[in-house]
């Protein structure tokens, strides 16, 4: 949702064009699932890049749009975290552009509440893209996840989201005649359950509104609101499972330096990826190990792919040889990937 906003801003500023074209770069093309499935050095409009994060919480399209705006993605969470200063959002910390897991990445139901209502009062000329319910690119046709739209009356947004640590997510907006709702869901166990407390959110919010409780356009519903409240839902072992494998690193650490191969749609073509890198670097790659972790998202999995236990000094001429050969290649330091769990294969 802020990726969208600073991205309305940029249209509106003309910044950006909705018709200009937007090249992939390789840090974008190897986010996670959900995505578009966009390959290094490709293009794709501001158009499709806004209705795919939109629909379908494309991770690839959202870094995309981040790095024309800002240049890198870790610069575009700053603008992202001054931007939510202006807005009034104190509780709020970003680190990306498309919500995927980070630690220090928080927010509040508060928060979202106001940036839902100001991305509805700052761009109602953008405000319809999030109303779709499906987006079709290059021939394939995907659903939104956002089922109150088409089925309660007077939806007109705005968000899912879901990662295992988060639980499952969504902020919608709502309009009959001349009363406005905006709910906030966060941590809810199961995609039913989340639209089940939302509707009843909302319900409730239609019957003050009739009595004359609520007299302002658009009324932020926070939990405070609507009752008792649940601790929202950490589903790393309940939904997502565990990962599985001949050996689990314990506290989720990798040895020494590696290097990111890729994203891929199923385990049995990440393991042949990391097996062909591994034998085709030769000496480079001798003391190292292949690791991969599967993400579970709300539209499917993926998986991740690792050479680890790896030199500083190796990891910069393993990825040269491996860019020469075609295949996507990025370092990773210790540091990073400490805050990872992986299977070692």
């Amino acid at each position: 949702m802020m990726t969208l906003y600073l991205t309305f801003s940029a249209l509106k500023s003309k910044k950006l064009v909705l018709h200009g074209k937007l090249k992939v770069s390789a840090h974008a093309a190897m986010q996670p699932a959900t995505r578009l499935g966009l390959s290094k050095n490709e293009t794709i409009s501001v158009n499709d890049a806004i209705t795919s994060v939109v629909t379908i919480s494309a991770n690839d399209a959202a870094v995309v749009l981040a790095e024309q705006l800002a240049g890198s993605e870790q610069a575009f969470a700053r603008q992202m975290n001054i931007q939510a200063r202006k807005l009034g959002m104190n509780s709020t910390v970003f680190r990306n552009a498309s919500g995927l897991p980070d630690s220090q990445q928080i927010t509040t139901a508060r928060d979202m509440t106001i940036l839902a209502f100001r991305l509805r009062q700052d761009f109602p000329e953008y405000f319809h893209y999030f109303s779709k319910s499906a987006f079709t690119y290059k021939g394939r046709t995907r659903n939104s996840s956002n089922r109150l739209l088409g089925s309660y009356k007077g939806a007109n947004g705005i968000k899912t989201g879901f990662t295992c640590a988060s639980g499952y997510n969504l902020v919608a907006s709502v309009q009959r005649q001349n009363i406005g709702l905006i709910g906030v869901v966060l941590g809810a166990s199961s995609n039913a359950s989340r639209n089940r407390r939302m509707v009843h959110l909302l319900d409730t919010g239609f019957s003050r509104a009739q009595v004359g409780i609520s007299g302002k356009h658009i009324t932020a519903l926070t939990p405070g609101h609507s009752g008792r409240q649940a601790a929202p839902v950490r589903l790393s072992h309940e939904k997502c499972g565990r990962h599985s494998g001949k050996s689990i690193l314990t506290g989720g650490k990798l040895p020494g330096w590696g290097i990111l191969l890729g994203i891929y749609a199923n385990r049995k073509e990440a393991v042949s990826i990391a097996k062909k890198a591994r034998s085709s670097l030769k000496g480079i790659s001798r003391n190292s190990r292949a690791a991969i972790l599967q993400r579970k998202f709300e539209h499917g999995s993926s998986w991740k792919v690792l050479l680890v236990g790896m030199q500083r000094k190796d990891v910069g001429k393993a990825c040269k040889q491996l860019w020469a050969q075609g295949m996507i290649c990025l370092t990773q330091s210790p540091q990073v990937m400490a805050r990872q769990g992986f299977a070692i294969l």
